[in-house]
């Protein structure tokens, strides 16, 4: 006899794709990345007391963050956010602010959503 899966795993599995999605965001010639449905809880509260607004106030539908359908202030936040996973984890949202440069153009900034491969076997891929 055959059994069901248990109830709810379909969306376990969902979620577990969405978890793997890989934001690339470049800024001219420098990139960084961000797993955007990863983003721990104490850099969400980090996010609300710096901009006065919950995270999913910047990523609504990470389709939209990839095809480039969000406004600036989206970006830098995210920006912002890749910097201090990848290295950074001081960095304020004042000081990223300050430095951004006020000259980009829309050809020097590119953000994409890239999906792990499905038939990889290195979690890492």
């Amino acid at each position: 006899m055959a059994q069901a899966p248990p109830p709810g795993a379909g969306d376990r599995a969902e979620s577990a794709d969405a978890a793997k999605q890989i934001l690339t965001i470049t800024v001219r010639e420098e990139t960084r990345t961000l797993a955007v449905n990863n983003i721990p809880l104490s850099e969400r509260l980090i996010v609300r007391k710096a901009t006065a607004m919950p995270l999913e106030a910047f990523v609504g539908e990470i389709e939209d963050i990839g095809a480039n359908k969000v406004g600036l202030d989206t970006i830098v936040v995210l920006w912002w956010l890749a910097r201090r996973a990848n290295g950074e984890p001081m960095l304020t949202y004042k000081k990223v602010c300050d430095e951004w440069p006020t000259d980009l153009t829309p050809d020097d900034i590119d953000v994409k959503v890239d999906d792990p491969d499905p038939e990889a076997t290195d979690p890492e891929a």
